[in-house]
């Protein structure tokens, strides 16, 4: 679809400037304007501010695109890293264990409690990792509004290229008659 609506806004551009080319050689060579002229002037300004904004927009899109490429990015980089740490953790800890456990009872006793603050520990980061998901999913959020609203800017532009094309449709119509 955003092919589509590229491909006839610079369909329509190129014609447009094309046209308003010829009325500006008019224009310079002294010749007047006929007011249909003068109209596809002012809705060649038109055209081309609607074709910067939906340039802007574009860009934007591909913008927030990548942004949320990134962030996915390094959020698996950072649950991947996460992950090992987590596991090299559980390794050294299940190897202080059994490397332990032939300890007296109190040091046993030690040694769970260690475990116990480091398992405190390990659940703490887990309960920070969920809260940065849960940011980040807040954050896509927001760009899926950011998007959401960028649609709509293109029906607005939409609109206002059909109004445009209704419009030179009704300078044709007038000028046949």
């Amino acid at each position: 679809m955003a092919f589509l609506v590229d491909k006839t806004l610079e369909i329509a551009y190129d014609f447009a400037r094309e046209k308003f080319g010829e009325l500006i050689n008019k224009i310079q060579s002294g010749k007047p304007l006929t007011s249909e002229e003068a109209n596809f002037l002012l809705l060649f300004i038109v055209l081309n501010e609607v074709r910067l904004r939906y340039d802007e927009l574009s860009r934007q899109i591909q913008l927030n695109r990548e942004m949320i490429k990134e962030t996915e990015e390094r959020l698996r980089n950072e649950i991947k890293a996460t992950e090992e740490r987590l596991n090299e953790k559980i390794e050294e800890t299940k190897r202080d264990l059994e490397k332990k456990i032939e300890l007296t009872n109190k040091r046993i006793d030690d040694l769970r409690e260690d475990f116990n603050k480091r398992f405190e520990s390990l659940e703490h980061r887990v309960y920070e990792l969920e809260k940065d998901v849960e940011e980040l999913k807040v954050a896509v959020a927001r760009l899926d509004r950011d998007v959401q609203e960028v649609k709509e800017d293109v029906k607005e532009i939409k609109s206002m290229m059909n109004l445009l094309l209704m419009h030179l449709a009704g300078i044709k119509v007038e000028k046949e008659k």
